[in-house]
């Protein structure tokens, strides 16, 4: 089956079923538990933080494309959308960097 496509896989799970329903979220009576997987990696594939800083994304970008012209802002403050884009890009890069640093020592 190609990487790219969605579909189930039973990965079995050795620990007891509370802590099997707490890791996998779905408990089924063989023991197993069922996770959506894309490819080799388990889904979800973000944490809640960064699936909503993605989500941010689409306000800044409505912002930044229809709002800042209707608000009449691009005549006093043309450069707002390029500094709100490059902010908030810059705050996720950190956000980043700080995890992968975080995972690197604590590995």
């Amino acid at each position: 089956m190609p990487d790219y496509l969605l579909y189930f896989e039973k990965i079995p799970c050795y620990e007891r079923a509370t802590t099997l329903v707490s890791l996998c979220g779905i408990n089924n009576s063989v023991g197993c538990c069922c996770r959506f997987r894309v490819g080799r990696y388990p889904l979800p594939l973000l944490s809640i933080p960064e699936t909503v800083f993605i989500m941010g994304l689409l306000p800044l970008e409505l912002y930044c494309q229809g709002l800042h012209r209707l608000f009449g802002l691009d005549r006093k403050l043309p450069f707002l959308p390029l500094m709100l884009t490059s902010v908030y890009c810059a705050v996720g890069v950190s956000y980043v960097w700080l995890k992968a640093h975080y995972l690197m020592w604590t590995s």
